[in-house]
């Protein structure tokens, strides 16, 4: 196999990976509406692996196009192009979603430690050591 048909294949990969990140990026984003953290934190690894193996191609592909001197149909290139730029705009949805959702998480914390603590009950404090005053 030469440079250019392996660098084709290679490029076929990264917009697989790219259209499978964007879907992913909208699954998560839906997860976060539906409050869904333990989906959310598996979503997350998996687009994190996604995301690992597409710069693994790129990486490789790096000296390949470098010696296939330009062998890759430009029809080839606007879809990666495209793909990459799709899947950014995935993520930035992705990723507003998620900011939003923990900004209002955060503002429902600072609310409940805001409301006011109401007294232990005597009943709560049975069994504890007491100081008691047998002189008086």
């Amino acid at each position: 196999m030469n440079p250019g048909e392996r660098l084709q294949r290679y490029r076929e990969r990264q917009l697989d990976l790219l259209a499978a990140y964007g879907e992913l990026q909208g699954k998560i984003e839906e997860s976060v509406r539906a409050g869904q953290a333990d989906l959310l934190a598996v979503q997350a690894g998996e687009a994190r692996r996604l995301a690992a193996e597409c710069a693994e191609l790129e990486r490789a592909a790096r000296p390949l196009a470098a010696r296939a001197g330009g062998d890759l149909p430009g029809e080839l290139e606007g879809r990666l192009a495209a793909g990459r730029e799709a899947a950014l705009e995935a993520g930035r949805r992705a990723r507003t979603s998620l900011a939003a959702s923990l900004r209002e998480l955060a503002a429902r914390i600072r609310e409940l430690q805001a409301r006011p603590h109401t007294p232990a009950s005597p009943f709560a404090r049975i069994g504890r050591p007491v100081l008691v005053d047998i002189s008086s």
